[in-house]
């Protein structure tokens, strides 16, 4: 899976010839060519390196079995679908314990270890997933792209299972960007938490951490949300100024709750319509028919993200003990 946001420029030149340099270890095993990408680009790596990764050394036992043609015998595995430059850095990694991302802005240095660390997911390779972090981390990446950049970036990296250390590096980074947030940008940013999951979770602790509890970024009146636009009743005549505090009467009469036992029907109601999909307006329906309870949508985000984030240190399953069903 390649990250999201994209650059115009093209990938680094790499040389497969230079993983059989004397200057990398040698490996006394069979050779593999790997042909990569729709360009096919062409990189000639030994077996004991490849089976560092479960998937490539699968990807080898298959092909060995196929070609049976030897310990020695040269095998070919075509892999399209990932990006040629992303696979160059892998497998210097592989080789070397060590890689080197160059790009003509920050935005492409940026892009390129997020492609790598996706690509470290893929192959389950959690050293190499580390190690973009600490590169990250170490080259102040954050800090050279802007703040709606380095999130989405984010989202991307969140997308697969997130690495301890990508965690605990978003901690770090994520208050201090959301203060330089523009305003034109904050429905953006209440897109990431109303879509729910580690992500959202992560986004909204660091929004705590940044403005203090029960403030959310508001939605300029006459903006969308994922669901469409915003009631007419929740629209007014005054723009947005920025993160605002959205605590209501529900939230002051309702303590947020930290299990599913201590929820109320409409808390479970909520969170049981979002871990299931359901749309805001979807929840905000049903919970006037079942609650006589109807709130904006910035009330149930707020709600929602606060419960996510008491619960964060459990994941609400069916068939978990004080689960929903």
């Amino acid at each position: 899976m390649a990250c999201r946001f994209t650059t115009s420029l093209q990938p680094l030149s790499v040389s497969a010839d230079s993983y059989s340099s004397p200057c990398c270890r040698r490996f006394d095993s069979q050779i593999f060519d790997l042909y990569v990408g729709p360009e096919k680009r062409h990189f000639a790596v030994h077996r004991a390196v490849l089976n560092q990764s479960p998937q490539f050394r699968s990807l080898c036992n298959i092909q060995a079995l196929i070609k049976n043609g030897g310990a020695k015998a040269r095998t070919t595995i075509l892999i399209e679908r990932d990006d040629p430059r992303a696979i160059g850095h892998l497998l210097e990694y592989l080789y070397t314990n060590k890689f080197t991302v160059r790009g003509a802005e920050p935005l492409d240095e940026a892009k390129q270890l997020a492609d790598l660390y996706l690509l470290a997911s893929n192959y389950t390779l959690p050293g190499l997933q580390e190690a973009v972090i600490t590169q990250l981390e170490s080259s102040h990446t954050s800090s050279k792209i802007t703040a709606m950049q380095f999130f989405n970036m984010a989202e991307d990296l969140y997308s697969e299972e997130p690495h301890v250390a990508m965690r605990e590096y978003f901690a770090k980074v994520a208050p201090g960007l959301l203060r330089t947030v523009a305003e034109d940008e904050l429905q953006e940013l209440l897109r990431m938490i109303s879509e729910g999951g580690d992500f959202a979770t992560d986004l909204f602790a660091a929004h705590h951490q940044a403005f203090g509890p029960g403030h959310l970024p508001a939605s300029h009146p006459e903006s969308e949300t994922q669901d469409g636009p915003l009631p007419k009743s929740e629209k007014t005549d005054e723009p947005s100024a920025g993160p605002v505090d959205i605590r209501t009467a529900w939230d002051d009469a309702h303590e947020i709750p930290s299990f599913w036992h201590e929820m109320t029907a409409a808390d479970q109601l909520l969170v049981t319509m979002r871990e299931e999909g359901k749309t805001w307006n979807e929840i905000d329906h049903a919970q006037m028919e079942k609650h006589g309870k109807s709130g904006s949508i910035s009330e149930w985000v707020s709600r929602y993200g606060r419960i996510s984030i008491n619960m964060a240190h459990m994941r609400l399953k069916k068939g978990d003990v004080g689960s929903p069903k």
